[in-house]
């Protein structure tokens, strides 16, 4: 609660005891702020807050995370390795990482000054040092590690759940200003959490190679990147977590579809011998059955035989499965309009892309959030100390989006005419123009009665005497089709 006097705003962390003397004196609560009457300062004793007040009694308690100590420990069932190796061995899953993460690697960005900043002393050269130490090579006072580089591995964050970098700083003699050195990765599966008595985050442990004794990163020396922090504060929570149920699934079954798949081209065998066989020819005679498959042939006396078993192939329910699963992740991701190719209306995969694009914007701005929270306050208040924060703030996407649906677009346009109604085709036409910057004028189109892009379909540009096509007021042998371009 804060006290406000007419236009002053106390900021010190004391308060007026809102007893119901004082409230009956005046004073007026609202909007969680106390109004004091200019009339009735002089009478106000202002008392330090009660620590009641201040003091934090709760904890986070996350049914994922035990605490150990000042460690917190990740109980989630899908631990960060595992993810990483569903990413490079699923190739659906490799796609959904390509299509959540390089949106973000190739946003543009820029610095920027605050309003209430821009007035202040060194605003700008504030701005230019934080733009300079993050942006350019090392041999002109920025890092060794390109923000680029960081981005990227930010944007890793919804594979593994969060990603962590250590602050590693340096003193530039040459105007003594405290730079930073480097934003190191960190691998996610060699951290432990760290948190405070409250559950908050508190700095890391580490896990060095080829030793076992960890060393402690404090907190100040850090920035965190959480992805969907909402689910879980520490380790975040992965966009694949639900897509590794499926991958999963997936992999069995693509393993009892090569099964199904060798037992076709090499079937089983069973062997016929008489009842009285000898043991010495009925024990030669399995040893030849057991490798006929490799061998191709073999002898037998009469009254033996060999009989193929199985290797019938029937995989189409199957690969629908697979195809499920495949739907599966990709919806679990916002993604499923990379599915189109196979079927769905415009209007329909209109919205699934922009829903996508606003959780790629809430991605991207998380990611913004992370180095303007973590990274440049420190900067700034080391080397300046005047109370400007300047910030990232990354483009919302105005060419990838056009690069998304361009692609869209492609994989439309490539299914067959008999699937496509011409009013989708008219009304993705026009709109993909207009997001490409294209200067096509429709309503001039419409009014010179061109309707279809199928010469075949336009009764207006088409003459039904089986000798001839119009083209542009021009009368075209059908002859001569093939060689002109309609």
């Amino acid at each position: 609660m804060l006290i406000k006097t007419g236009e002053a705003l106390f900021k010190d962390p004391e308060i007026i005891n809102a007893d119901k003397e004082v409230g009956s004196s005046g004073f007026e609560i609202k909007n969680n702020h106390i109004t004091i009457p200019i009339g009735l300062q002089e009478k106000v004793q202002l008392d330090k807050l009660d620590r009641d007040y201040i003091n934090e009694f709760g904890v986070i308690n996350n049914p994922e995370i035990t605490q150990f100590g000042d460690e917190a420990l990740n109980l989630q069932p899908v631990t960060v390795d595992k993810l990483f190796y569903m990413a490079f061995n699923d190739g659906m899953i490799m796609a959904l990482l390509n299509v959540l993460t390089l949106p973000i690697i190739a946003s543009n960005y820029s610095f920027k000054l605050r309003e209430q900043d821009k007035n202040k002393p060194k605003a700008k050269e504030t701005k230019d040092f934080i733009e300079q130490v993050l942006t350019v090579p090392p041999y002109d006072g920025g890092m060794s590690t390109p923000l680029q580089d960081v981005i990227a591995q930010m944007s890793l964050g919804c594979l593994s759940g969060f990603s962590l970098h250590e602050k590693v700083f340096d003193y530039r003699p040459s105007d003594r200003k405290i730079i930073l050195k480097k934003l190191g990765y960190r691998a996610p599966t060699s951290i432990t959490m760290l948190q405070d008595n409250n559950g908050d985050y508190n700095g890391v442990k580490q896990v060095l190679p080829n030793t076992a004794q960890p060393v402690e990163i404090p907190q100040d020396k850090t920035s965190l990147f959480v992805y969907g922090k909402h689910f879980n504060h520490l380790y975040g929570c992965s966009a694949f977590r639900a897509p590794y149920y499926h991958y999963e699934k997936k992999h069995k079954l693509y393993y009892i579809l090569h099964v199904a798949q060798q037992q076709a081209a090499v079937p089983a065998k069973i062997g016929e011998h008489p009842i009285d066989a000898d043991e010495d020819e009925l024990k030669r005679f399995n040893q030849g059955l057991g490798t006929l498959g490799f061998r191709g042939s073999m002898s037998m006396p009469v009254g033996w035989s060999v009989k193929p078993f199985g290797g019938t192939l029937q995989t189409d329910e199957g690969f629908k499965l697979i195809e499920h699963h495949d739907n599966s992740m990709a919806k679990s991701c916002l993604a499923h309009f990379i599915n189109l190719s196979k079927g769905g209306s415009y209007a329909l995969s209109e919205n699934q892309t922009d829903f996508f694009t606003m959780a790629e914007t809430s991605f991207l701005n998380s990611v913004a959030t992370t180095i303007n929270y973590w990274i440049i306050p420190q900067l700034s208040y080391w080397n300046y100390g005047n109370g400007v924060y300047p910030y990232i703030q990354f483009d919302i996407f105005n060419k990838v989006i056009q690069s998304i649906l361009k692609e869209i677009f492609l994989k439309l346009v490539e299914k067959r005419g008999d699937f496509l109604t011409l009013n989708f085709i008219q009304e993705i036409e026009q709109r993909m123009s207009n997001l490409l910057g294209l200067e096509i004028n429709y309503e001039e189109i419409l009014k010179k009665g061109i309707t279809s892009i199928n010469p075949n379909n336009n009764k207006n540009n088409i003459e039904n005497n089986n000798e001839t096509i119009t083209n542009n007021n021009e009368t075209i042998p059908k002859a001569n089709l093939n060689n002109t371009n309609v």
